[in-house]
């Protein structure tokens, strides 16, 4: 019996410095992300960087950002393919956010062409800009 409780022990150990190990990971891996934004077409794009861990980058209010993207469970989602969205078009604007977060591959284009994306563009706020609306 005694076998089994040092067993038990040591494999509730291992268990334990595992899920560590990974949250520790995930914790200390630094973000590095390229962001693009267009407002319309036929404007210029406008180029940051923003790295997480440690805060650095062209972009502004780093610090904000990378807060608000580390209170996400998955930033960077798609929404479903099969996910019913409303048919409302939120304006020209696009932006392209490729890199690395958490130690992850990011490649990820965002535009306003109907009501999973607007959600999807407003829900990683302040990294992408808050839009007020179509302009004709």
């Amino acid at each position: 019996m005694k076998q089994v409780r040092l067993i038990m022990a040591a494999l509730l150990a291992i268990g334990l410095l595992a899920c560590t190990s990974q949250t520790s990971t995930a914790a200390t891996a630094t973000s590095k992300l390229k962001i693009v934004f267009q407002e319309s077409p036929d404007s210029p794009k406008e180029t940051w960087t923003l790295n997480c861990k440690p805060n650095s980058g062209t972009f502004p209010g780093i610090a904000m950002a990378c807060k608000k993207l580390a209170s996400l469970k998955n930033p960077f989602a798609k929404p479903s393919a099969d996910q019913m969205c409303t048919e409302i078009y939120g304006g020209d604007q696009t932006a392209m956010i490729t890199g690395t977060w958490l130690g992850k591959k990011v490649s990820r284009k965002y535009s306003r062409i109907n009501g999973c994306e607007i959600d999807a563009w407003e829900s990683i706020y302040p990294v992408l800009p808050r839009v007020q609306g179509v302009t004709q």
